[in-house]
């Protein structure tokens, strides 16, 4: 059932659909990993044992300004970097070889800035008020994922920790979770307005920069788009 509820817009008009919804310019989607915590696994222990010292699998994902997940990758090791991740992921491959202009997604600072990917200026306190106002929009549109996560974590508390031996298994729980959260927001009018919040928790791991990758045709984007906001 997953490729039927998860769904990544397959048409220039679903698209624009999704883009008009953002308060942030020709976005389709915000992107983030959110860790899942799990007992400690008997082997890869290091690999799997976060920056917070627990043991966790991460769940990226990318949702729309519904909270609707467009695309989800499961089951990474907690102990890799969200830029690695998505590197890696089938949507990442697919985002970095297709030309999904004038569209992007939106990610935070662990991201690499690139057309497809715009991340916020990194503020060493020299920031522009341009530059400010950008970060202020992007954080204000970019948030949406993390109260998808929010949503889901507190609508499947099972997902809190997964007490499981199989790896795989955990793969098709996280999956279901996520195939089930869309079914919601897909039937159920209010649910979209009404979040279930998660405990206050934040199993996300601290962003750090990723301005090593940064792309100069990443850069003129990110331009672009703070001339449109201003």
């Amino acid at each position: 059932m997953a490729p039927k509820h998860i769904r990544w817009p397959s048409s220039a008009a679903d698209m624009r659909a999704i883009s008009r919804q953002f308060n942030f310019p020709l976005t389709v989607g915000a992107v983030d990993g959110s860790h899942i915590r799990i007992k400690a696994p008997l082997q890869q222990l290091d690999s799997y044992t976060n920056r917070k010292s627990f043991t966790s699998v991460v769940l990226q994902a990318i949702c729309d300004s519904r909270m609707f997940f467009l695309d989800v990758s499961v089951g990474w090791p907690g102990s890799m970097h969200d830029a690695r991740i998505f590197r890696l992921s089938a949507i990442g491959r697919k985002l970095e070889n297709s030309n999904l202009q004038p569209y992007h997604i939106l990610g935070d600072s662990a991201y690499p800035l690139k057309p497809h990917m715009i991340v916020p200026f990194r503020d060493t306190g020299d920031l522009s008020a341009e530059e400010r106002m950008f970060n202020t929009i992007h954080s204000a549109s970019r948030c949406v994922i993390e109260r998808a996560f929010a949503r889901l974590k507190g609508k499947f508390r099972r997902l809190k920790y997964l007490d499981m031996d199989n790896m795989d298994f955990m793969a098709d729980v996280i999956t279901a979770a996520c195939v089930l959260h869309n079914f919601i927001i897909e039937h159920d009018s209010q649910a979209s307005s009404s979040v279930a919040d998660d405990d206050g928790e934040d199993d996300a791991a601290p962003a750090t920069f990723c301005d090593s990758v940064q792309t100069s045709t990443g850069v003129v984007r990110r331009q672009e788009l703070l001339h449109m906001l201003i």
